[in-house]
């Protein structure tokens, strides 16, 4: 296969993906680097800070999250990932590194070009088969 071909390829097969699934993976990846790999509970102000929004926003979605299985949430104090979250969190990571590399490796695009803004938002649209054969 022609490398305009694998590139054809790739774009073709990025689904498209709810805002609310993509801020969804946002929260939790800011959440895994507040806890880094201890694993260390995070407070609801720490994780506003780092996503820049409103404390309210984050209320919202840690219900949500907590909803979902995806952090434990004890009101008031702090939130974790849990075992289902951090998997998640994982693959929303792994992904991103990946179309990095793709867009160097394949695309040509220097360090410089591939800004965390369009490994970010690609990060997300990328389904797990794409991934795989990149």
């Amino acid at each position: 296969m022609q490398e305009s071909d694998k590139v054809h390829e790739f774009f073709l097969s990025l689904p498209s993906i709810s805002m609310s699934s993509r801020a969804l993976q946002d929260y939790l990846k800011a959440i895994y680097k507040l806890a880094g790999d201890t694993a260390e509970p995070v407070s609801t102000s720490a994780l506003a800070e780092r996503l820049k929004v409103a404390q309210p926003s984050v209320t919202g979605m840690v219900k949500t999250l907590a909803a979902e299985g995806l952090i434990e949430h004890i009101p008031y104090l702090s939130l974790r990932l849990t075992a289902e979250g951090r998997r998640m969190v994982v693959g929303t990571i792994r992904r991103h590194r990946i179309v990095e590399h793709f867009l160097v490796q394949v695309l040509g695009l220097s360090w410089d070009e591939v800004n965390a803004e369009v490994a970010e938002v690609l990060e997300h649209s990328v389904s797990e088969r794409v991934v795989n054969r990149i």
